[in-house]
């Protein structure tokens, strides 16, 4: 999987969305806290978009315009960073290999993320001494923990109805028309060619 670019949240967005998408560069980085439960679904890749499949999502009752598309498995990954001063709470985007090395790890773990050189290269989670973290930092997030993290990923995903359906308050980005033009319009026209 190719790594995805870096994302901040609007300056006025309410604590629920004060998190940022990291891309992961080739390399080991620095220790961080396993925030919350990773979310893990099937997803459809339409115009170089993530969407999860509506008809695969636990709990969601509206019919999926994209089921046409090619389906994998995409999990999102929420972790504090306790050397980032200002926007410490993060996501990181993988594959299935990505869920499956967090297999046993659990919210308030201490981790390490690693991806290898290439830019598809799988991005890995390995267990990480406690020492690695200031202990009173450590001990400071592991209050706050587990994070919820799921009205962000809504907000990510910008589908009105999804949102609505979960009982989350949809909230429009800068890119919502531009998104639902793009989407509305594969939704209405029926299926086309993958996009891959």
């Amino acid at each position: 999987m190719k790594p995805l670019p870096e994302s901040q949240p609007p300056e006025d967005a309410p604590p629920e969305l004060n998190w940022r998408r990291m891309k992961v560069s080739a390399g080991i980085k620095p220790a961080m806290i396993l925030a919350g439960a990773p979310f893990c679904c099937k997803t459809h890749h339409p115009l170089k978009r993530t969407i999860p499949c509506f008809t695969r999502l636990p709990g969601c009752t509206l019919p999926c315009p994209f089921c046409e598309f090619p389906v994998r498995d995409t999990v999102w990954v929420p972790l504090i960073n306790p050397a980032e001063k200002k926007l410490p709470r993060i996501v990181v985007q993988g594959g299935k290999r990505t869920y499956e090395s967090l297999a046993d790890k659990k919210p308030g773990d201490v981790v390490l993320l690693a991806r290898g050189t290439g830019d598809r290269d799988t991005i890995l989670f390995n267990a990480a001494p406690e020492a690695s973290i200031q202990g009173w930092k450590l001990d400071k997030w592991r209050e706050q923990i587990p994070f919820d993290f799921r009205p962000w990923l809504f907000h990510l995903w910008q589908w009105r109805e999804l949102s609505e359906n979960f009982g989350l308050k949809f909230r429009a980005s800068i890119r919502t028309q531009e998104i639902e033009k793009r989407f509305r319009s594969i939704a209405d026209d029926g299926p086309r060619k993958a996009d891959v």
